[in-house]
């Protein structure tokens, strides 16, 4: 009886994880079509003549994008500090000959959108509820820009611009850019730069070895990242 049991339960376990495997492949086949009918429609729309033609092409429903819960975590940055969700034409198509995007960001206590670019948006950032430290570098020469952007204040972060923005507060806050590109792109610049060859990273960095350029590396967090020690300290300290 105890070897029938033993039989039954890995004949079950078999099923089981035939029936998952099989679930993840139509998973899997699902959103391939649902990439594919979006590529279609993407390259429908941006070579339609006329505005009126692209309208004709979407329904009434994909004039609304749900930064709540976004069609696809391709368009989330999500770390330890919270997340961001921008909507640009690649996945919200509507915005195809709009010549705007838009990110919006659920940071928590402390949290940073760590630097990075846009390389084909100027960016107007605004604070919906919480209290931001932010700053740009245009580019070279030019001096840091920092400020306190306060709830219902914004700034601007120029094209190209390396620019960041710090949660201040303990509590959890939101943001909205509006980008002035249906495309902006986001290059983050620790991440990005430390994919660079080896060697090249080396010289740049005034001699530094490959074990220690690789230790840097495995410390560049996910962003959206924790900010300022300063804020975690002032937050996070221990009762």
């Amino acid at each position: 009886m105890k070897l029938s049991a033993f039989v039954v339960a890995i004949l079950g376990c078999l099923v089981l994880t035939a029936t998952a495997v099989r679930v993840r492949q139509e998973q899997s086949k699902s959103e391939e079509g649902s990439q594919r009918d979006m590529s279609a429609l993407i390259s429908q729309l941006m070579t339609a003549a006329t505005q009126v033609q692209r309208v004709e092409l979407l329904e009434d429903k994909d004039f609304v994008f749900d930064f709540v819960n976004p069609p696809t975590l391709k368009t989330t940055a999500a770390g330890k500090g919270g997340k961001s969700v921008t909507a640009h034409r690649g996945i919200f198509p509507a915005l195809i000959g709009a010549g705007i995007g838009m990110t919006i960001g659920f940071i928590e206590p402390c949290g940073m959108n760590t630097p990075h670019t846009h390389p084909r948006a100027t960016e107007l950032f605004f604070s919906v509820n919480g209290t931001f430290q932010t700053g740009f570098i245009q580019e070279n020469g030019a001096r840091e820009v920092k400020n306190t952007v306060e709830p219902g204040q914004a700034t601007v972060f120029p094209m190209g611009s390396i620019h960041w923005q710090a949660n201040l507060g303990c509590e959890s806050v939101m943001f909205v850019a509006g980008l002035s590109n249906e495309d902006p792109g986001t290059s983050q610049i620790a991440q990005n730069f430390f994919k660079i060859d080896e060697e090249i990273l080396s010289a740049t960095l005034g001699g530094e070895s490959d074990n220690e350029i690789k230790e840097i590396m495995g410390k560049i967090p996910a962003n959206i990242a924790l900010g300022l020690k300063t804020c975690q300290e002032r937050c996070f300290k221990k009762e």
